[in-house]
């Protein structure tokens, strides 16, 4: 990678992530103690401090979601200008790479994790099922006092359950191993991510993903704060969706029919409805891609199938974006959580559709900045989540037209140049 503007643009990026893993250490909670060293610990008071200056607090988050969200556009920019093409293996690297400050960040903006840890921990050391029983059942337990949803059962499917143990007995019994792990899980979780839209692109398009296309999705902010920092675990959810997808898009393409591809892929996405309910939607998607392809085997000269067999296909990631939308309107998904936005999201480069791509870059941005009224009245109300319902919804909305009065004003500024 010679270019230096983008040398540059990616160290911003970096620089900026940096600074937000050591803005997360605000949040820690008082009764966790992450380390006994006398360093961390002054460190660790320090930050504490700062976390009792809302107002400060919250323009140092919102001064480095700025600047993420620049050195992100100025990057993505450069490597589309440029034609860059990253080898699959270098595009992995450079997202592993950029990631490294969030690997020692705190998940300061979600506490999910701590469920996560604590469920797979009701399973192996009380031999009780935690979708049954709560946290609240073992208020004994240290590891209980920093959750902050400690009445309600798991959420989450059974098949999370089962690979959230892997990770809890990787850290053998101890809090701080075990909580290092589960971020390397999440990560384990983002590297299958990236390998699926790769495989999903390849069998729709039949080509390579372009570079630039590529990261606009995995170096999104949002994307990486959400799944590395806050280690959400939507991307154990969503990636065996998408490589189920992509092994049905190459059952419906083949010929003679490959059972092989079928049974792969009705099982991958099995395998994310049983982490979480929500890929539940693509069913019908399923059907459509699996009752064609029979219709085609039986019908083998009909142009019509055949048609709507390449139509499917064409339009079949802004098809799964709009199911995945589907739960955002119920009562079960509360509030538009931002990490929520990774379940469309991570169709971003598969989209052909520039508009569609650019309101989910747009909602990206406003996702983050919903933290900020939390963030400045340390605590939720019934105007707080006013105000972040407004970010949310309305804030996108801003940021479109805005974009699209950038783009009118620079091609003017280029046609008016001699």
């Amino acid at each position: 990678m010679k270019d230096r503007l983008l040398k540059l643009a990616l160290g911003g990026y970096f620089v900026s992530l940096a600074a937000y893993a050591f803005l997360s250490y605000a949040f820690v909670e008082p009764n966790l103690v992450l380390s006994s060293s006398e360093t961390y610990w002054n460190f660790q008071q320090w930050m504490w401090q700062l976390y009792s200056r809302r107002v400060e607090l919250t323009a140092f988050y919102l001064l480095i979601i700025c600047l993420l969200f620049f050195f992100y556009f100025l990057s993505i920019r450069r490597i589309k200008t440029t034609k860059l093409q990253l080898s699959p293996r270098n595009t992995l690297l450079l997202i592993l790479a950029v990631s490294i400050p969030l690997l020692l960040s705190y998940n300061s903006l979600s506490y999910d994790v701590f469920n996560y840890i604590f469920n797979a921990r009701i399973v192996v050391v009380y031999g009780q099922n935690p979708h049954v029983t709560n946290a609240l059942q073992f208020v004994e337990d240290p590891w209980v006092r920093f959750m902050h949803n400690i009445h309600t059962s798991a959420p989450y499917g059974y098949g999370w359950t089962i690979l959230s143990i892997i990770p809890y007995l990787l850290g053998v019994g101890k809090f701080l191993s075990t909580w290092l792990v589960f971020r390397g899980f999440m990560v384990l979780g983002l590297v299958a991510a990236v390998a699926a839209v790769r495989f999903l692109y390849k069998q729709i398009y039949e080509k390579e993903v372009p570079s630039w296309l590529f990261l606009l999705l995995f170096l999104n902010p949002l994307l990486l704060i959400e799944s590395v920092s806050n280690m959400h675990n939507d991307f154990w959810m969503m990636a065996p969706a998408v490589a189920g997808l992509a092994y049905l898009v190459r059952y419906i393409k083949t010929k003679p029919r490959n059972i092989k591809a079928l049974i792969l892929g009705l099982f991958l996405l099995s395998l994310s409805i049983a982490v979480k309910l929500v890929t539940v939607v693509l069913v019908p998607l399923a059907v459509l891609l699996v009752g064609l392809r029979a219709a085609h085997y039986i019908w083998d000269k009909s142009t019509f199938i055949a048609k709507m067999q390449t139509l499917i296909i064409k339009y079949l990631p802004v098809l799964a974006t709009l199911l995945l939308a589907m739960p955002y309107l119920t009562e079960r998904s509360q509030r538009f959580l931002p990490w929520y936005l990774l379940w469309v999201l991570i169709f971003l480069p598969l989209i052909k559709q520039k508009i569609v791509r650019e309101i989910l870059i747009a909602f990206s941005a406003s996702q983050l900045l919903r933290y900020l009224p939390w963030m400045l009245e340390n605590g939720y109300s019934e105007r707080i989540i006013m105000q972040q319902q407004l970010i949310t919804w309305c804030l996108p909305a801003i940021l479109l037209v805005a974009f699209q009065l950038l783009k009118r004003i620079t091609k003017a500024v280029s046609l008016a140049k001699p």
